[in-house]
């Protein structure tokens, strides 16, 4: 009986996660479907909420245990992280505008989050 205590995990365990963040516009509701990602993109360039230079999208991700993971000020319409896995708290501003989710993400896998940014009503 071949017992090999060395043996590498499995690889999904040793790959990141993908975070990736689409902005939605100020309504609070996702743009509607275009036939390519090169035209999503031009569209949320054009009407999304980075288009007003008085505001800037901010973003902070933090692990469990309150370090910092990752930070960015003036974020674009869509933003692709790569992650180890585990659970995170992410915090979007725009503007007065603030949202706070928490996430978990398994190895290998990609998480699509949609913050709203539209003002409470």
């Amino acid at each position: 009986m071949d017992t090999n205590t060395n043996a590498a995990p499995p690889a999904a365990a040793l790959s990141p996660a993908r975070l990736l963040i689409h902005s939605v516009d100020l309504d609070g509701v996702r743009e509607r479907h275009f036939d390519s990602p090169l035209q999503r993109l031009r569209a949320l360039r054009v009407h999304g909420p980075w288009h007003d230079k008085r505001a800037l999208l901010c973003l902070q991700i933090d692990d469990l245990h309150g370090q910092r993971v990752h930070s960015v000020e003036g974020a674009g319409p869509l933003m692709v992280l790569p992650l180890p896995a585990g659970t995170y708290h992410i915090s979007v501003h725009f503007g007065d505008v603030r949202r706070r989710y928490t996430l978990t993400l398994e190895p290998g896998a990609s998480f699509d989050l949609y913050p709203r940014l539209a003002p409470d009503r």
